[in-house]
């Protein structure tokens, strides 16, 4: 049971008094709930702005190790390019030397070539001027066959007129119009003429001979290769004679 006396109500004079305390103190205790929450935020928030800067500092040295390898692998990657750089600079000069070499290699193969080509273009005029000469020497060998067979031919009425004549005789005439012909160097006729003698007389007295002044007839005209080959042959049938020495001679003096 409420006594009269302790109500607010009781004593009106007391009464203001007592709220404005209770005002006061609920004031109080506000502000300093205020301070106090104040005080959590900004400590909330100073922990929070440190956990803040730790981790970006963290992230920073993170960063700045992550830097230091690439920058080391970037080293390393510049170093490796640089001897890459050394090794194509060793590779390119030995490519110019082979190039060089090459190019020298194939100046001297087309140089050869061209020296090649002139003598085989050289070696093709002699040969169409051989054959010309030849066919030439045939026909006046075939026109001497016919002088040669006609002076047969009177021979043989001469020997029918002269019972003792010697079978040598046909020979002889042959060889005598043959060395006419050397001796006023008429090479040409001679040379058909002493053709004619031997192929009549293989085996004959002057086969050796003749067979040495048809060589000596084509030197003369100068067919030095046709003259060379009846050379040879004269030492090849005939070595031990006056003939093949004179020929051998005169080869030595076509090389």
């Amino acid at each position: 049971m409420t006594h009269p006396e302790n109500h607010p109500e009781s004593h009106p004079e007391t009464y203001p008094i007592s709220l404005s305390m209770n005002g006061l103190t609920k004031a109080l205790v506000l502000g300093a709930a205020l301070l106090v929450f104040q005080g959590c935020l900004e400590t909330r928030d100073s922990v929070k702005e440190v956990e803040e800067k730790q981790q970006l500092q963290k992230q920073v040295g993170s960063l700045q190790r992550s830097t230091a390898d690439v920058n080391a692998k970037f080293q390393e990657v510049e170093e490796e390019i640089s001897k890459l750089s050394a090794r194509v600079d060793v590779v390119d000069n030995k490519n110019s030397k082979n190039d060089e070499k090459f190019e020298k290699l194939l100046g001297q193969k087309d140089a050869k070539l061209k020296e090649l080509g002139d003598k085989i273009n050289l070696h093709q005029e002699v040969l169409t001027k051989m054959e010309a000469q030849m066919t030439t020497m045939q026909a006046q060998l075939t026109a001497m066959q016919a002088q040669i067979n006609q002076v047969s031919e009177d021979q043989k009425k001469a020997a029918a007129s002269l019972p003792t004549a010697k079978p040598e005789s046909g020979e002889k005439a042959l060889y005598k119009i043959a060395e006419d012909f050397f001796a006023k160097h008429q090479w040409q006729d001679a040379a058909i003429a002493f053709e004619k003698y031997r192929k009549a007389n293989p085996k004959g007295k002057h086969a050796a001979q003749a067979l040495y002044k048809i060589g000596v007839s084509f030197q003369e005209l100068g067919s030095k290769e046709e003259a060379k080959i009846f050379y040879k042959d004269v030492i090849n049938q005939y070595p031990n004679s006056a003939d093949a020495k004179n020929a051998s001679s005169r080869l030595k003096s076509l090389k």
